[in-house]
């Protein structure tokens, strides 16, 4: 003869059928604390004071890795290939010849992000740093008598040696749209450069950048 089974036993079964799928909801709402992603922009640059008349446009690529602290804050840690430069004016013995200096650099910037609480998916993002960056490439451009003309800034006879590294400060905005465990940012940031292209010369970098990036 089969019992049938009692509540206390009903009751029990339901409960261990339901805590797996209550613990992966719990999974998919809690948001990652260590998150990867990349980063693809746009600069515009000059020097400041500004000199010459030229500014230097150029593409931005990289990647980035930021620790969240709780919702709101986090702190992100980035990579970049960059391009920045203006142009200075340069006696010659054609005259006063503007002359455009592009330079690259692998940047390595560090940010402290906030998150403000408005709005569900559509998040405003504010954030400042600093960033270092290592020269990897420096290039002049001038036009003498409708002839452009380029050169290294390590070859001889240029008569100008670039620092080879930088500091600069950032601050910007921009806005963040999540979706599930992933996000998509648009930015809007500016570089300050803090120190002199040339010894004893009042000659800053200075750049404002749009940048699109994705975090898985």
């Amino acid at each position: 003869m089969l019992r049938r089974p009692s509540r206390l036993t009903i009751l029990l079964g339901v409960l261990l059928g339901a805590a797996p799928s209550v613990a992966c909801g719990q999974g998919t709402s809690s948001p990652d604390r260590t998150i990867l992603g990349f980063e693809l922009g746009f600069s515009r640059a000059s020097f400041s004071p500004a000199l010459g008349t030229e500014d230097r446009e150029g593409g931005i690529i990289g990647g980035f890795i930021a620790e969240r602290f709780g919702k709101l804050f986090a702190l992100q840690g980035e990579l970049l290939f960059t391009k920045k430069g203006g142009s200075v004016p340069v006696e010659s013995q054609f005259g006063l010849v503007d002359v455009g200096v592009q330079l690259i650099y692998v940047e390595a910037p560090l940010l402290a992000r906030v998150t403000l609480p408005v709005g569900t998916h559509l998040r405003p993002v504010v954030f400042g740093g600093g960033s270092f960056a290592l020269s990897v490439g420096c290039e002049f451009q001038f036009e003498i008598q409708g002839t452009l003309n380029q050169a290294r800034c390590d070859q001889p006879g240029t008569g100008l040696e670039l620092s080879s590294t930088d500091w600069s400060g950032i601050f910007g905005g921009g806005v963040e749209y999540g979706w599930r465990r992933s996000a998509v940012r648009l930015e809007l940031r500016r570089f300050i450069g803090l120190k002199n292209l040339v010894e004893g010369v009042e000659q800053k970098n200075r750049a404002w950048v749009v940048l699109f990036g994705i975090n898985f």
